[in-house]
């Protein structure tokens, strides 16, 4: 928002564009799809509306480009990374990798980079972010001949036991949880509380910044379990660009 904002106001600053200044109107979600709908309708109906730079999750982002689309305006993500957004073209313009690079990089760096064996790949399967993302990085792996498994659960299921059983019988020496913070916290602090280690975690772009991953990973529970988080950020042999 902020990056909008002062590029606005350096337009606006030369006279904006004929003559015309520019608006930014910030508009939130609060993650809930109804109050996306009606922060899209809103913007189309307006006779001055330009463009909408938003939303951040792939499941708000996929039908409210859809409604964009239709009425022939331009939509820009710059942070969803399901497929299917790019895959709606038009005026639909997905400004970041998509999770089909991100899912055969992060198999790749799950192979090559931490030598994993046994891969477990926790799934929340009504979310097309994490579903879609965990589908791509199994087929990849299943390509590399690694032995991987996924445990799929639907959100407001209680499912920790489960995983819990799941681990101990497959015996992973890496799972990946590809979600967004909210959710992968919950999952890590539920690991942690039940004592579960002998495995490294690969998380996904969703965790966040490093900043907002570490408030999830660096708590006493976690830090007593000696466990190794590997938090890729972007990895890939194409990119260019300095891994963590």
């Amino acid at each position: 928002l902020e990056a909008v904002e002062a590029f606005a106001a350096k337009i606006n600053a030369h006279e904006g564009i004929d003559g015309n200044t520019l608006s930014v109107i910030a508009t939130d979600d609060l993650g809930d799809l109804d109050v996306a709908f009606a922060n899209a309708q809103s913007a189309i109906q307006d006779p001055m509306h330009l463009v909408t730079i938003g939303n951040t999750r792939s499941s708000i982002v996929l039908p409210i480009a859809k409604i964009f689309k239709k009425a022939s305006k331009l939509f820009f993500t710059t942070i969803a990374t399901n497929q299917g957004i790019s895959e709606l073209k038009g005026t639909i313009f997905q400004l970041c990798f998509n999770d089909v690079f991100q899912g055969q990089a992060l198999a790749q760096l799950a192979k090559d980079r931490l030598h994993g064996k046994r891969i477990l790949a926790v799934t929340e399967q009504s979310d097309p972010y994490s579903a879609d993302l965990s589908a791509e990085f199994i087929r990849t792996l299943q390509l590399l001949k690694v032995n991987v498994l996924q445990f799929s659960y639907v959100a407001g299921q209680s499912f920790f036991s489960d995983l819990a059983q799941q681990i101990a019988i497959f015996r992973p020496d890496v799972i990946f949880v590809p979600n967004h913070r909210d959710r992968a916290a919950e999952i890590l602090r539920e690991l942690n509380r039940r004592k579960l280690a002998g495995f490294e975690i690969l998380g996904s772009d969703g965790w966040g910044t490093q900043e907002q991953t570490l408030s999830i990973i660096m708590t006493n529970e976690a830090r007593a379990l000696h466990r190794k988080y590997i938090l890729p950020f972007h990895w890939g042999k194409d990119v260019a660009s300095k891994k963590s």
